[in-house]
């Protein structure tokens, strides 16, 4: 094999190597947007589950209030 085809043989692979780094790049980019979109809708969640919990408190603070007037009622 001569210099020149080594040479060549050599601008191939690194060709090469800089197209795999490359979609290896895209693909974290990928990844990471995919990562800070799931974030976000976890924070949504978790922000709803908590609205949730403050009505399911009222509630049972309303319900509480709603067996004292029927106790109060039937005595």
């Amino acid at each position: 094999m001569s210099n020149q085809e080594r040479m060549d043989s050599m601008e191939n692979q690194l060709i090469d190597i800089r197209l795999a780094v490359s979609a290896l790049l895209e693909t974290v980019a990928i990844h990471q947007r995919n990562f800070e979109v799931m974030q976000r809708n976890f924070d949504s969640v978790v922000i709803e589950m908590r609205e949730m919990q403050s009505e399911i408190r009222e509630m049972q603070s309303e319900i509480r209030e709603m067996q004292s007037e029927v106790r109060e009622i039937q005595l």
